[in-house]
Formats: structure tokens, C-alpha cells, sequence
């Protein structure tokens, strides 16, 4: 449940993304193994590998912007939403495959009972 808080917050957040916003969120995902399990490989791998590329040309930009006044702010824009539409993959497969896993191990405690 607290993964998918700090995912709402990442994806929400009112101030510009940050590598260490990501990196909680992923080692709040790795806490829940049964559920990283049960996630869609090719949408998830997909988000994971291409991550990269919009934070690596957001601080480009920025850098490009704010320190030689070269850069656009619509090049920002486009990187943060890039970078939030990867997260925003994450967090749904994340959700998805939680609720998969509580939905087979509460199937599995009525299977359980019933035969007892």
C-alpha cells in the first residue's frame, strides 16, 4: 500500500521530478516480491529500459536552459511527461499485479476452508 502512495505521489507531485523520487519507488517495489512477480513483463521492462532516456535529457535541458539560455522549456515539458507516463506504466502493472495476488490468495484461503 505504501508503494502505490509513493507511486500517487511521484506521478502527482507539484515540484519537478527527481532521480531519488524513482529510486524510492523502486526499492519500494522490490519489497514486494509476490507482486513484482504477477506484473506484465513487456509493459514493465518497456517503462524500466526507456526511464533512463527522458531523466538523462531532462537534466540536459535544464542545464542547457537555465545555465547558457539555449535550451526550451517545452523540451522540459515533454521530458517530465515522458517521465511521468513511464511511471504512471509502472504504477499500473504495479496495481494491476497487487490485486492479482490478493485476489488468488483470498481464492486460496476459501479453497482451503472449504475443504477443511
Amino acid at each position: 500500500l505504501m508503494t502505490c502512495y509513493w507511486f500517487v505521489y511521484t506521478i502527482f507531485q507539484t515540484h519537478h521530478p527527481t532521480v531519488t523520487d524513482f529510486l524510492i519507488c523502486l526499492s519500494l517495489l522490490l519489497q514486494s516480491p509476490r507482486s513484482l512477480a504477477r506484473m506484465g513483463v513487456i509493459p514493465s521492462l518497456v517503462a524500466l529500459c526507456a526511464l533512463p532516456v527522458p531523466l538523462i535529457l531532462y537534466c540536459l535541458d535544464w542545464q542547457l536552459w537555465l545555465e547558457t539560455g539555449t535550451g526550451n522549456a517545452n523540451f522540459i515539458y515533454f521530458q517530465c511527461l515522458a517521465y511521468h507516463a513511464f511511471i504512471s506504466i509502472l504504477f499500473i502493472e504495479f496495481c494491476g499485479a497487487t490485486v492479482r495476488r490478493q485476489t488468488a490468495s483470498q481464492l486460496t484461503r476459501s479453497d482451503i476452508m472449504t475443504s477443511t
